[in-house]
């Protein structure tokens, strides 16, 4: 994944643009490509995701398609972006900052866990390149910041947790990303995920007096 993502410009079936063409993108495209994608990825995989099946799927043309994203991969990073977006909103939305530490972490991991069952597991396409390694630290960031709030909340101090170091939370939250990567090649269900990390996560944030 060393290369960058295919240009707009140097891709072959791109329409060619014309003065009279409008660039202009709007977020009902934008979205409906977005869910079409998603819909490819869903019912055929990864690999039969093209611009030619998205656009059947929307029902809509090359020239529209470009006129919302640069390229394939442009697409694919955007629905990538948009499915761990609505991970964390839910996970963000299921914490009460002012319950026990206990009781947060199972907050937590169990609005994660059905949010991510929920949500699409996408594998970016080679192409995506540095711009799919930026996205997965970006992901990544998201998540640790999250945890560090977590941890510093009214709820958790009140517990005697410490606030948790970054370098923590990255080891904390890559292993569970892990987890769940490995947990959806080898078919494991997602309620042991959760149970796993839950264990994972009380160990770790466990007050040195208790």
């Amino acid at each position: 994944m060393s290369a960058e993502p295919t240009s707009a410009a140097a891709d072959p079936s791109r329409p060619a643009a014309h003065a009279t063409t409008d660039h202009t993108r709007t977020g009902d495209d934008h979205q409906r490509f977005l869910d079409s994608l998603a819909e490819v990825i869903r019912t055929e995989g990864s690999q039969s995701a093209t611009v030619a099946a998205v656009v059947r799927q929307a029902r809509a043309s090359r020239r529209t398609f470009y006129a919302a994203f640069d390229n394939l991969e442009d697409c694919f990073l955007q629905l990538v972006r948009r499915e761990n977006t609505r991970v964390l909103t839910a996970v963000r939305a299921a914490i009460d900052p002012h319950a026990a530490w206990t009781e947060q972490i199972d907050q937590a991991l169990t609005a994660w866990g059905t949010a991510a069952s929920a949500a699409l597991e996408i594998r970016l396409p080679p192409s995506s390149g540095q711009a799919g390694a930026r996205l997965q630290k970006l992901v990544l960031e998201e998540y640790v910041q999250l945890l560090i709030s977590i941890s510093e909340n009214k709820g958790m101090v009140a517990g005697g947790v410490r606030p948790v170091h970054r370098h923590e939370a990255i080891i904390l939250m890559g292993g569970i990303r892990e987890l769940y990567r490995y947990a959806v090649e080898q078919g494991v269900p997602m309620e042991e995920v959760v149970a796993s990390a839950r264990s994972f996560m009380t160990a770790a944030l466990r007050p040195t007096d208790t």
